[in-house]
């Protein structure tokens, strides 16, 4: 009967806390992601998103091999950082380029119906 009232107890407190478990767990992963994320070694290895891991691909067994605060790993973590940061870019502005290069015939169109509904407008009044 005492188990059976400790099991209860224990029920009813893991009901409690249910609920904020999964706000509690995220606060968490949070305030050590940022810890995580700037470390000189390793920092390009944490941060980077999925397209871009593929580039890391070509390091992983050269640090590896290395210890942790290396001046060659050191080397490695910053030139990653700078060519994801410029592939990234690359990749935003090539998209830019794209997207406006197929929606120029379009600013055309509508440019030239606003001139000449503007045109018209002006003739109507005159």
């Amino acid at each position: 009967m005492l188990f059976n009232l400790i099991i209860a107890l224990l029920t009813k407190t893991y009901s409690i806390f249910e609920n904020r478990s999964n706000g509690l767990y995220l606060k968490k992963i949070l305030s050590k992601r940022g810890e995580l994320i700037h470390d000189d070694f390793c920092g390009s290895f944490l941060i980077s998103i999925p397209p871009l891991d593929c580039f890391q691909l070509l390091f992983v067994p050269i640090c590896m091999n290395l210890r942790y605060g290396s001046p060659m790993l050191k080397v490695i973590n910053d030139f990653q950082m700078v060519a994801q940061y410029i592939l990234f870019m690359i990749g935003g502005f090539v998209l830019f380029i794209i997207v406006s290069v197929l929606l120029l015939p379009l600013a055309w169109i509508m440019g030239i119906i606003d001139k000449i509904s503007s045109q018209g407008e002006e003739y109507s009044k005159s």
